[in-house]
C-alpha cells in the first residue's frame, strides 16, 4: 500500500473543509457535538522535507502560549513520519513532547513529496462552538524543531474555528478538494 492520501479520500471522510489563509494549509473536519468528538486532517502543502509542521488549539485564549500542538515532520535519517502532541507553556518552546489538556486518539501523519497530513481525534470541551486554531511550519534544526520565522504569514497563522457551521466549501478550495454537504 503507499503512503498517499488522495483529495477525494479527504473529501469522503469529513463533513467540513476549511482553507486556512496563510502557510499553504487546510483543515478538514468533522464535529460529533454528542461524544464533544473533533475529527481532523490537517494539510500543509509546499512543505519542504526539512520543515515540521504544526496543528494546535488553544483553550484558553487567541496564541500561542497555552496551544495544544500536534507536530509532525520527517525523520532527518530515514524520512519516515514522526508525530507527537505537545504542549506550549513559553514562547521558547522546543516543541517537547507531552501530554495534552484534552485526550487525543488516532494520531497519524503522512508525508507525502512536499506536503504533510496530521490526523487526530480531539475531545474538545462539551457544548463547545467555536475554537481557537493555530497552525505553524519551522526549520528542522539537528533533526528536532528549531524556532519558526517570527515575521509575515507565521505571526498570522491563527483563526476561530466555528464547530457548528459545518458548511463545506463548495469551489477550488481545500488544496484543489470539491466539496459538497
Amino acid at each position: 500500500s503507499s503512503n498517499s492520501v488522495s483529495n477525494s479520500t479527504l473529501d469522503t471522510s469529513f463533513n467540513s473543509c476549511v482553507d486556512l489563509p496563510v502557510l499553504n494549509s487546510f483543515l478538514h473536519w468533522s464535529y460529533d457535538p454528542v461524544n464533544a468528538s473533533l475529527r481532523i486532517a490537517y494539510r500543509h502543502t509546499g512543505v519542504d522535507p526539512s520543515k515540521w509542521v504544526v496543528w494546535s488549539i488553544n483553550p484558553v485564549e487567541k496564541g500561542m502560549v497555552g496551544s495544544q500542538c500536534l507536530v509532525a515532520y520527517h525523520h532527518s535519517t530515514d524520512g519516515s513520519m514522526v508525530v507527537y502532541t505537545s504542549p506550549i507553556t513559553s514562547y521558547g518552546t522546543d516543541l517537547s513532547k507531552g501530554n495534552l489538556s484534552f485526550n487525543v486518539t488516532d494520531l497519524s501523519a503522512f508525508g507525502l513529496k512536499d506536503e504533510i497530513i496530521i490526523f487526530a481525534t480531539l475531545k474538545v470541551p462539551k457544548n463547545a462552538t467555536t475554537l481557537n486554531q493555530i497552525w505553524q511550519d519551522g526549520p528542522l534544526i539537528d533533526g528536532s524543531p528549531g524556532t519558526h520565522s517570527t515575521g509575515g504569514p507565521n505571526v498570522k497563522s491563527m483563526a476561530s474555528l466555528n464547530l457548528l457551521s459545518g458548511v463545506a466549501i463548495v469551489r477550488d478550495g481545500c488544496g484543489g478538494s470539491s466539496l459538497k454537504n
